[in-house]
């Protein structure tokens, strides 16, 4: 385990994903100050109760280390961050929040495991014939292709990146980045598009 500065959202994060942070309370500003200057990396974590301003949160005991990959500091004294997700890590114990929150982490790979090719592409086809659904109907969705999803990819990467695209709430979210491995995170999105597509044909009707 080894320690590390940790940022609470009401969000997750997924390995590959980058998300972008507006930092205007002091201690987050010293946490990104201080990360720049030495790794330039700190776990983000969802908050399960709470708010994300004040602390007095209750924190999940799973999240995603997150590597600064662009900054800018705004007239307005806030700072404009661009992050990428790593890796998964697990919380092994909560320090004092002085002056931010850290956390002693450990990192938590997904299980070892290979799967059908075929497993994968049904994943990407299933939420793509849900996006199309869901345009049909009238709502904005990105233009994405199988290969522009796929590419690249091996099967962990591709379902965190799946996960990252879905249009759930956070605790779906955490639930997909609390996967045993690539097979069980792309049974769940499989689970939620479903349900997606149920709602549209509900709304529909």
């Amino acid at each position: 385990m080894e320690e590390q500065p940790m940022f609470p959202l009401e969000s997750v994060l997924f390995p590959g994903q980058t998300l972008p942070l507006r930092i205007f309370e002091d201690r987050y500003k010293r946490l990104v100050t201080e990360s720049l200057a030495s790794s330039g990396v700190f776990g983000i974590v969802l908050i399960e109760k709470g708010r994300e301003v004040g602390g007095g949160d209750l924190r999940s005991s799973t999240g995603c280390s997150a590597e600064i990959i662009n900054h800018q500091q705004l007239e307005d004294g806030t700072i404009s961050l661009t992050v990428a997700g790593r890796h998964r890590i697990k919380i092994g114990q909560w320090l004092a929040d002085a002056p931010y929150p850290k956390a002693m982490v450990e990192l938590w790979p997904d299980d070892v495991e290979e799967i059908e090719r075929s497993k994968a592409e049904s994943s990407v086809n299933h939420f793509l014939a849900f996006l199309e659904r869901a345009e049909m109907v009238g709502y904005t969705v990105p233009k994405l292709s199988k290969d522009e999803i796929m590419v690249g990819l091996d099967d962990t990467e591709l379902s965190f990146r799946l996960s990252a695209l879905i249009p759930v709430g956070p605790f779906d979210n955490q639930v997909l980045l609390g996967a045993s491995g690539p097979s069980h995170r792309l049974d769940l999105v499989d689970g939620l598009v479903t349900g997606l597509i149920e709602l549209l044909a509900d709304n529909k009707d």
